[in-house]
């Protein structure tokens, strides 16, 4: 947010900091709120955690709090409905389907295991 402030908003770099602090000690603006949230909207829009974790990663979020946030998530449940939105189910009929499906879903970020269990 601070870069925000300061690159779009034009505003100087010690008036981002003090708004900053203002709204960390008025509890307005969380890390741990931003990263649940995160976690979830990427979820949401069919995306796994290791892609999510490096996303938080290029915000800033401290690792271990990022992964708390990614605990919090059911992935394999958010791989599921990436797969059923994308591929209606159908089971792949073949080695070529299987590793186009399993290419997709790994490029959304998520592991080997939770992949294997979506597709059987």
């Amino acid at each position: 947010m601070r870069q925000k402030l300061e690159q779009q908003g034009g505003f100087p770099a010690d008036v981002a900091e003090h708004t900053m602090e203002w709204l960390l000690r008025n509890d307005l603006i969380s890390n741990e709120r931003f990263s649940e949230a995160f976690c979830r909207r990427r979820a949401r829009q069919g995306y796994g955690p290791q892609r999510v974790r490096m996303e938080l990663r290029q915000r800033g979020v401290p690792s271990a709090m990022a992964e708390l946030a990614l605990e919090a998530e059911s992935w394999h449940e958010a791989a599921q409905t990436a797969w059923q939105k994308r591929f209606k189910s159908m089971l792949p009929e073949g080695a070529k389907e299987r590793a186009r499906q399993q290419k997709y879903l790994a490029q959304r970020g998520f592991s080997h295991d939770i992949i294997r269990s979506v597709i059987r």
